[in-house]
């Protein structure tokens, strides 16, 4: 496991396309970790990319930036027939 006691900031992007109950156990994992950080007083900045049409995604990102205290930087993927 990497130390993270020298860690300054981080930053971590993520797209994910559908949740489910294996990616969910992964990233909670994750973010349990991406707490701890930030409650150790580092900065962590977090893209979290979803389609633009996908309500759920841009939900469940949203979410999980108000229970964590984290900002999520919320960036659309647009659609590549969308012009």
């Amino acid at each position: 496991m990497m130390s993270t006691s020298r860690l300054k900031a981080g930053l971590i992007s993520t797209c994910i396309e559908y949740f489910n109950s294996v990616n969910s156990a992964i990233f909670n994992t994750i973010l349990k970790k991406v707490s701890s950080l930030t409650l150790q007083g580092k900065k962590v900045e977090i893209n979290w990319y979803y389609e633009e049409d996908d309500e759920d995604i841009l939900s469940l990102g949203e979410n999980i930036s108000l229970v964590l205290n984290i900002p999520f930087n919320l960036k659309v993927i647009e659609s590549e027939d969308a012009e």
